[in-house]
Formats: C-alpha cells, structure tokens, sequence
C-alpha cells in the first residue's frame, strides 16, 4: 500500500510539472500572438491547480522507506 502511495505521488507531481508547463508555453504563445487578448480568453488566464497527491504526503511521512523509493524511481523513468 505504501508503494502504491508513493508511486501515485510521484506520478502525479510529473504529470503536474508537464501540464504546468504545456500550459506556461501556451500563455507565452498566446501573449505573443497578434491577437493576443483573444487567445487569452480561449486559453484562459488561470494557474493550474495542483491534485492533492503533489503535496507528497505519504512520501513525506514514509521517506526513510528506501524499498519503495527504488521500486517507485524504476517504475516511474520518464519523470
């Protein structure tokens, strides 16, 4: 179960990271535009909000668990 906590919390700070920044790059190509103040409106200007799982709690109170951190660390590379 810890494992499975871990890994949840890992993968979710990195799917989080790369939609943070998808969304970054597309307020700077919507700033950039000609028509910028309409691309904004269609893109939105609001800061992600981050899912629970980033806050890494379980990691936070199980991080001397050094089993689970390599199983997680292999499992999840692409991060």
């Amino acid at each position: 179960m810890m494992l499975f906590g871990v890994m949840y919390e890992k993968g979710d700070k990195c799917a989080s990271d790369r939609y943070n920044d998808v969304l970054a790059e597309q307020k700077k190509r919507a700033s950039e535009c000609r028509y910028h103040k309409m691309a904004m409106s269609i893109q939105g200007n609001i800061d992600y909000v981050y899912t629970p799982g980033y806050r890494a709690d379980i990691t936070t109170a199980f991080g001397g668990d050094k089993i689970s951190q390599k199983i997680a660390d292999k499992i999840l590379v692409e991060c």
